[in-house]
């Protein structure tokens, strides 16, 4: 089991939370081991905010709240995304934003009581039947479960009672449609509209192709905004990843946007550097060699300003919720600045400096400095010479070690280690929220 579930279900079992693991349950050994993201789990109402209140403190993330909860995690141990969809009443439906309910009265369900508590065979394979009959999903294994199931069901549980009184038919006749089905076709053409009919919650129905087009547009929307799939925070971070070259700030950015966790919580890459340009035509510009130095200190000019604007854009994304991932930034800059210190300037050049020069507008919530040592940066890289990566070394370290908010990543280590405490710090700053 992954260390974040074990915690969590361990207190709600310490605590005495009525909850059950309701769906499912087959894939349960398996999602518990990270083999999927997601558990569904059926809280009881009078429960809901100790839930929340554990469900925090292990790590977990409320992203929705409009009745159908969302939890999203992080296995630190194994960098896993792990989610928990959390309701007190059942949604479903063909339709994927689920319009119609059912109402149980927790107390009166059956539930096997283990590391996670799940509701009992008496309770589960009629309810799973309810569920499947009005889904879109048609799976063999899905029927064959159900098969095995019922072949062995006995006695009567709350959600089985519901089902006779609701649709007037015995559980005797059911089970046997549901052992003498081929597919899912009869069964579904025989109990589907009457299942619906005579739920709970019946929200009005606008037609599924206008739905889904009319979601499919916003989600697609909502992508090319930069807004999480899930926001799990009020404001994003802003994370500046510092190093001299060969220190691997570059694939450690790459390894973080690649992650589940960050992908479905929001993540951007922001780059500070002189390489890319973000105005229009500049970077096609500043390829160009021109021969006039008027022209060449326009050029100069505009790039700095391209990389003053860029922070902007970086607070855009933080708004919305993203942790954005500055690949450099302006540490380097007060690093030059410290390294040219004793260079004299004309009065000129000390105002267009002062001017033009980026600002440290915004102080990163952390700096990763990584922390690597002259030897493995140069044999990394080798785009200058040893003694200058000695100069450079010894710089970045005096400076990177006097400031705050600084996160000393050993960059020495293999890539999976430095790795891993990057990602453990960035979870500490959602913690912290």
């Amino acid at each position: 089991m992954l260390g974040i579930y074990t915690d969590f279900f361990g207190t709600l079992h310490d605590q005495d939370v009525n909850y059950c693991a309701y769906k499912s349950l087959n894939y349960l050994a398996a999602d518990l081991d990270g083999a999927r993201e997601r558990l569904d789990l059926l809280v009881a109402d009078r429960d809901l905010a100790r839930f929340h209140a554990i469900a925090q403190h292990a790590g977990f993330f409320c992203a929705s709240a409009q009745g159908l909860y969302c939890y999203v995690g992080l296995d630190l141990a194994t960098q896993r995304l792990v989610m928990l969809d959390v309701c007190t009443s059942i949604n479903f439906s063909p339709e994927f934003f689920k319009p119609y309910r059912l109402d149980l009265d927790f107390d009166a369900l059956q539930l096997e009581r283990g590391i996670v508590t799940t509701l009992s065979p008496v309770d589960y394979f009629p309810l799973m039947f309810y569920l499947r009959v009005t889904s879109a999903s048609e799976r063999p294994e899905h029927l064959q479960e159900l098969k095995d199931g019922v072949a062995t069901l006995c006695g009567s549980g709350e959600v089985l009672d519901r089902m006779e009184e609701k649709v007037g038919r015995p559980w005797t006749e059911i089970s046997e449609d549901i052992l003498n089905a081929s597919d899912w076709k009869a069964l579904k053409n025989k109990y589907c509209a009457l299942f619906i009919t005579h739920l709970d919650g019946r929200k009005p129905r606008y037609g599924l192709g206008g739905s889904a087009f009319l979601l499919k547009s916003v989600k697609i929307a909502k992508q090319v905004l930069g807004v999480p799939p899930y926001r799990i925070r009020r404001m994003g971070h802003l994370v500046a990843f510092v190093g001299v070259d060969g220190a691997g700030k570059t694939s450690t950015i790459d390894y973080l946007q690649q992650l589940e966790y960050f992908r479905y919580t929001g993540v951007r890459r922001m780059y500070f550097g002189n390489n890319e340009y973000r105005l229009p035509g500049l970077n096609w510009l500043m390829a160009i060699k021109w021969k006039h130095y008027p022209v060449r200190l326009l050029m100069s000019t505009l790039g700095l300003v391209d990389r003053q604007l860029r922070i902007f854009i970086a607070f855009y994304y933080m708004l919305l919720g993203n942790v954005v991932l500055a690949d450099r930034y302006y540490h380097d800059d007060e690093i030059g600045r410290l390294q040219q210190r004793d260079v004299s300037l004309s009065l000129l050049k000390r105002i267009y400096k002062k001017i033009f020069f980026p600002k440290m507008l915004k102080r990163p919530d952390l700096s990763v400095f990584l922390d690597v040592s002259p030897e493995v940066a140069y044999q990394r890289k080798q785009d200058y010479s040893y003694d200058i990566m000695l100069e450079q070394n010894k710089l970045y370290k005096d400076y990177m070690y006097a400031q705050p908010q600084v996160f000393i990543a050993n960059a020495d280590a293999p890539q999976h280690v430095v790795y891993a405490s990057v990602i453990a710090a960035i979870n500490s700053l959602d913690r912290q929220q």
